[in-house]
């Protein structure tokens, strides 16, 4: 179904572009349509058109390589395509940085400065990608309550789930070059897509089992057929003879149920296998199996970046197998250093 046209409407002295919908009325900032965009040989996105409007605070998810940030570069008409995209509202675009220092600044330093920038030209509608990156969880929540209090329009990439919860109420989805929208945060997109998985794997099992079922009534059918080819071993061949046409009715009638059977599983919908990420192993064939209870042990040791010192290790104990996450906050002010508590606590 085709979007709706969208109305101009005058209130006060200024005019917005609206877009009906069937909950009324939705003032639309942004409206793109036939987005594709294609690199080499393989189509990145195709997506028939995506409106933005004031009020939608949109989570852009998908996996690696699926083109988010490719899409929102599109929309911004920072790549050779032509984007066809139509503007109500002035918009802005937080680009991802590249890893590493810059200038003397650290990822998490640019990052800030980026967002600084942002907040300042606070434009109605802003894309951000990746705004999380290199910052510590303090400074992603001040983020998360700045964004939430001083925009009400934006689109976000990130990985953050936790972060796309608490600041997104729309999520988009690009997968497999399509854009599926789901009305609710992260958590609310990730159970969709965990019932809709499983509803796919259900089809998929109920078509395996009825594809079974006609296949083997087939195959009975079938050998049924040719033994009817052959006279019973307790009959002779004169009443074998006498027989013998009474039989190949009975054949034929065989033969036309096995055939009616084998058109039933050509005509049956094909349902594909549902591809199950968690099935997926990496391996390393260099990869040697550690018979050690720990990887490493520190004590007493501090950690410079030249002759500046960045933080101090009372104690620490990386065990075998542990899933270890490295996090940190302001620095102390007082010397200038992170401390570091003691990382036996919680590793069990």
């Amino acid at each position: 179904m085709p979007p709706s046209r969208p109305e101009w409407i005058s209130i006060g002295m200024t005019y917005a572009c609206l877009e009906r919908n069937q909950g009324g009325f939705f003032v639309l900032y942004m409206r793109a349509t036939e987005v594709e965009y294609t690199l080499r040989d393989r189509t990145i996105f195709s997506i028939q058109d995506l409106s933005i409007h004031k009020g939608d605070r949109i989570g852009l998810v998908g996996r690696n390589g699926e083109g988010k940030t490719l899409l929102l570069e599109y929309l911004m008409g920072k790549l050779e395509e032509k984007p066809n995209t139509d503007w109500w509202v002035e918009a802005s675009l937080m680009e991802q940085l590249p890893t590493g220092k810059e200038n003397g600044l650290s990822g998490g330093e640019k990052t800030l400065q980026q967002l600084d920038r942002m907040f300042e030209e606070r434009t109605p509608l802003v894309f951000l990608d990746e705004p999380t990156n290199n910052l510590d969880w303090r400074q992603i929540e001040n983020l998360e309550q700045k964004l939430v209090a001083e925009f009400s329009t934006y689109v976000i990439v990130s990985h953050d789930r936790a972060f796309l919860d608490r600041t997104c109420d729309k999520i988009w989805e690009l997968e497999g070059g399509r854009l599926n929208s789901f009305d609710g945060n992260y958590t609310f997109y990730d159970e969709t897509k965990k019932q809709q998985r499983l509803e796919k794997k259900k089809k998929y099992e109920k078509y395996v089992q009825e594809k079974k079922r006609l296949e083997e009534r087939a195959r009975k059918k079938n050998d049924q057929s040719k033994h009817m080819r052959k006279p019973p071993k307790r009959m002779g061949n004169s009443e074998w003879q006498l027989g013998k046409n009474k039989a190949a009715s009975k054949q034929k009638k065989v033969e036309r149920v096995s055939k009616t059977l084998e058109r039933r599983i050509d005509r049956l919908e094909k349902v594909e296998k549902p591809f199950d990420w968690s099935q997926v192993k990496m391996t390393h064939q260099h990869a040697q199996s550690v018979a050690r209870r720990t990887i490493a042990s520190l004590r007493d040791e501090s950690v410079y970046a030249g002759e500046k010192k960045l933080f101090d290790i009372p104690h620490a104990v990386i065990p075998t197998g542990a899933k270890l996450a490295l996090i940190g906050g302001k620095r102390n002010r007082e010397d200038d250093t992170y401390p570091i508590p003691d990382a036996r606590e919680g590793l069990g």
